[in-house]
């Protein structure tokens, strides 16, 4: 019975590394394109897109509204360098920070000569390029690239993983939303192994989406994911002539 039972033991392990080697070399060849890999049942619930506040970055053009102070009113663009000048208020650091974050700092600054300005910014136009990261990251949102940036540290500027996060299969969309390119990437492996070759190098307009549990069919998930995203993230990411 010893003899049997070990004999099942080996075969065993030994059916668990081909299956593990298989699950690898698929999961390698199967990155990019076309892949089969990731979603839940047919009936599982559609994911959930939650953004933040929406990230400025160089060119981006802002309207900033002073009530009753036309005169304080106007459009201003974030230079290269990711400041904007302001009457009263001098040079602001605009990029890496939200339209509500700006709003506060010209109002605290227009405080020195207003009584309780009332100040509110509005994005007009997006110039920069960006990428956004989404699903389970503690501040989903749309960030700058200010420089060659990788997954990992696009998701730090997300603050992170969720608990509820499966970094096993990030899903990275490239390209257009309609006909998108799929990038299906182990983050685990970066995270836990030092896998560099799952931690991608991002392009301009990439959405990162970090799901709850582990996608079982890429194809069908991204569909319904690219679905929700388009009206959302389209008009953000065309690339500045």
């Amino acid at each position: 019975m010893g003899y049997v039972g070990d004999r099942w033991m080996d075969a065993a392990r030994w059916a668990w590394a081909v299956l593990t080697i298989a699950v690898a070399l698929g999961a390698g060849c199967a990155r990019f394109g076309p892949a089969t890999a990731a979603l839940p049942p047919e009936g599982e619930a559609v994911p959930r897109i939650e953004v933040q506040e929406f990230v400025l970055g160089p060119r981006d053009e802002v309207e900033v509204f002073v009530w009753q102070h036309t005169d304080l009113s106007r459009t201003v663009v974030v230079d290269p360098a990711g400041f904007l000048s302001y009457p009263l208020v001098g040079t602001l650091k605009a990029g890496g920070v939200g339209a509500a974050e700006l709003a506060s700092q010209i109002k605290e600054r227009l405080a020195k000569y207003l009584v309780d300005p009332q100040v509110t910014v509005t994005v007009k136009a997006v110039r920069s390029q960006k990428v956004a990261v989404l699903g389970e990251v503690n501040k989903p949102g749309v960030f700058p690239l200010e420089g060659p940036t990788r997954v990992v540290e696009a998701i730090a500027l997300a603050q992170g993983f969720t608990l509820d996060a499966e970094p096993g299969t990030v899903l990275l969309i490239r390209g257009d939303l309609q006909r998108p390119e799929l990038h299906l990437l182990a983050l685990d492996r970066t995270l836990f192994r030092g896998a560099v070759g799952e931690n991608t190098r991002l392009q301009p307009g990439d959405i990162i989406y970090v799901p709850t549990s582990r996608i079982v069919d890429v194809q069908r998930f991204a569909s319904r994911l690219t679905g929700i995203l388009t009206p959302i993230f389209a008009p953000l990411f065309i690339v500045p002539k």
